[in-house]
């Protein structure tokens, strides 16, 4: 799916038509290959939503493990990966068509209309924002910077309350440091994390290493935040 969305920006940078030329059968066969349901940990769901195994592995950005297993097992729908759909959708769609490929582009297209109304039914939670993966009953009600993709890629979130709501806290420093206050239970851990939190605890100067590791982690969310609000505004572009 993220070769989907880099082969859309080499579209973008070059043209559309040597787009197609060069890679149009690479993108068809994605996507297929995808809809017939051949990957091992994507399930193409009656709702159009893709679901993903991440118990046992992580499957996701967030792939910190302790001892071999998830720290934070995203697993079900997971926000990005769905919007990632629904823009592979949306684009290879517009493809085809413009190929002359009428009947596939239509075939896509509706199973994007499937696919972005459930997107909304899934994720959209009671207070206008969106929930970070969803999995039966359990719904992950964490802001975190990957969100903006959805923003980005689900282009009818424009006319709801969620995408201003989400790329306010998504785009500025401020919003990394509330994603890392509101999740609290994820810190991801940086090499300087690990060396300060595990070799230097029984010094026993646990609120300064709590100090510093609360600064390291702010510093990796608003460097994660504006990697992710730059790929956003490419696809916005």
């Amino acid at each position: 799916l993220w070769a989907v969305w880099a082969l859309q920006q080499y579209a973008k940078e070059t043209s559309r038509e040597n787009c197609r030329q060069m890679y149009g059968n690479l993108l068809e066969e994605i996507v297929d290959y995808i809809r017939e349901r051949r990957h091992d940990n994507l399930f193409l769901h009656e709702n159009g939503l893709l679901y993903t195994n991440g118990t046992e592995k992580a499957v996701t950005w967030m792939n910190s493990t302790a001892n071999g297993r998830p720290v934070i097992p995203r697993t079900g729908y997971i926000v990005e990966v769905n919007a990632l759909w629904y823009n592979a959708l949306r684009f290879v769609a517009d493809m085809v068509r413009e190929g002359g490929n009428e009947i596939l582009a239509d075939t896509l297209d509706a199973q994007a209309e499937i696919t972005g109304k459930s997107f909304v039914d899934i994720f959209r939670n009671e207070y206008g924002y969106l929930f970070h993966y969803v999995d039966g009953y359990m719904m992950d009600w964490s802001v975190r910077p990957n969100m903006i993709f959805a923003v980005a890629f689900v282009h009818f979130l424009d006319k709801l309350p969620v995408q201003q709501m989400q790329r306010n806290v998504l785009r500025t420093y401020s919003g990394a440091l509330s994603t890392v206050c509101t999740s609290a239970s994820y810190m991801e851990c940086t090499d300087d994390m690990d060396y300060l939190l595990f070799d230097r605890v029984h010094v026993c100067f646990l609120r300064t290493v709590k100090l510093i590791a609360v600064e390291y982690t702010f510093t990796a969310a608003a460097c994660r935040t504006d990697i992710t609000a730059g790929i956003a505004a490419d696809t916005f572009a």
